[in-house]
């Protein structure tokens, strides 16, 4: 596995990881409204433009092919969490991989505590994040000093 920040080579593949997390884990999503490609496409190539630049986001490979998914935003000294593995690769240390690289990424920015919004019905999401060291902070919140 290979972890790379997100660039236009990855965007249409980071497209179709987001529809189809959408399809098959819909509780992964804190926001219940699936975006439209265009709106995708629209997030995607600001995520790119400002990849290192208040946003962090990186992808995991496996054989040239997007299998996860990590953004960290900062906001002043905290970083807001968001994060995909796509399903057959889920329980298999890509997430926890993508996490901590993009953990590390932020904490080079300047960020102290990351935090995760988990939505009440994603057990696999509190889990993964308690697992990290991560602490519940209120309802949906998740918060880790780093």
């Amino acid at each position: 596995m290979e972890i790379r920040p997100l660039s236009n080579e990855y965007k249409d593949q980071v497209k179709k990881l987001v529809l189809s997390v959408y399809e098959d884990t819909p509780e992964a999503f804190f926001y219940a409204q699936k975006p439209s490609e265009d709106e995708l496409e629209a997030l995607l190539q600001k995520k790119i433009e400002e990849n290192g630049r208040g946003i962090i986001d990186i992808v995991a490979l496996e054989d040239g092919k997007v299998i996860g998914e990590c953004e960290v935003v900062k906001y002043g000294k905290e970083g807001v969490i968001g994060i995909l593995v796509e399903k057959n690769h889920r329980e298999k240390g890509v997430g926890t991989a993508l996490l901590k690289t993009a953990l590390t990424k932020a904490r080079s920015m300047g960020v102290d505590r990351a935090v995760a919004k988990v939505n009440d019905k994603n057990n696999a999401a509190r889990l993964f994040f308690e697992k990290l060291g991560f602490r519940k902070a209120g309802s949906g919140m998740f918060e880790l000093r780093i």
